[in-house]
C-alpha cells in the first residue's frame, strides 16, 4: 500500500502490538525487498533514492496548521460533507467490540495520523478530487464501525431491508447526487 500511497505507510502502526523480536527482522526484512525495487527505479531515474513528485513541485506539509474541520466539513471537499456515511462509521467503530487480539487504539491513532497528514498538506482540498480521496485505504477499518452501527440496530429489533430503507439507501441516493454534482460542477 505505501508504494502506491507513502502516507499508508502509518498502516504499519497496527503491527506494533505483535512487534517483538522474533518479528522485527521478518518484517523489515520484507519491507526492504518490497521497496528495493522502487527505491533503485527512483535512484537510476532521479539520482535519489525518495522521490515524491508532490514534494518536487513545491507543494508540502504545514504541520502547526492543518486543516482538520476543513478536510472532514468544508463544502469543497470535506469527507463527512461529500460522504455522509462516513460519519456513521466513524460513529460505530467507538462502540465496536473488538477482539483481544486487535487492538482499537492503534486503529484510532492510525485513522487520526491518516486524517493529521491529510489535514498539513498544502492542498488539503486534495485537487479535483471527489470527497476525501486521500482516506481511501481507511474505508475497511471505517466499514468495521458501520458493520457495528448495523448490529447494534439489529439487536434493537430493526429487521435488514428498515436498515437498509432507512440508512443505506438514502444515505447513498445522497452520495450519488453528490456525485453527479460534483461532475456536473467539474
Amino acid at each position: 500500500m505505501a508504494l502506491i500511497r507513502p502516507q499508508d505507510a502509518l498502516f504499519g502502526l497496527l503491527l506494533l502490538p505483535r512487534l517483538n523480536r522474533k518479528t522485527i527482522i521478518p518484517i523489515a526484512t520484507g519491507a526492504l525487498v518490497i521497496f528495493l525495487p522502487q527505491l533503485l527505479a527512483w535512484q537510476a531515474l532521479y539520482s535519489k533514492f525518495w522521490v515524491s513528485p508532490y514534494l518536487d513541485r513545491g507543494y508540502g506539509f504545514n504541520f502547526w496548521q492543518p486543516h482538520l474541520f476543513e478536510v472532514l466539513f468544508s463544502p469543497r471537499i470535506g469527507l463527512i460533507l461529500w460522504t455522509p456515511m462516513v460519519a456513521i462509521a466513524s460513529v460505530g467503530f467507538f462502540f465496536r467490540e473488538f477482539p483481544k487480539a486487535t487492538n482499537r487504539w492503534s486503529m484510532l491513532i492510525l485513522i487520526f495520523l491518516e486524517l493529521y497528514l491529510v489535514a498539513s498538506w498544502t492542498t488539503w482540498w486534495q485537487g479535483a478530487s471527489f470527497s476525501g480521496r486521500m482516506f481511501i485505504s481507511l474505508l475497511p477499518l471505517l466499514s468495521l464501525g458501520l458493520a457495528s452501527v448495523f448490529t447494534k440496530l439489529q439487536k434493537l429489533r430493526m429487521k435488514p431491508f428498515a436498515i437498509v430503507l432507512s440508512i443505506i439507501l438514502p444515505l447513498s441516493v445522497i452520495n450519488a447526487l453528490l456525485m453527479i454534482f460534483f461532475l456536473l460542477k467539474n
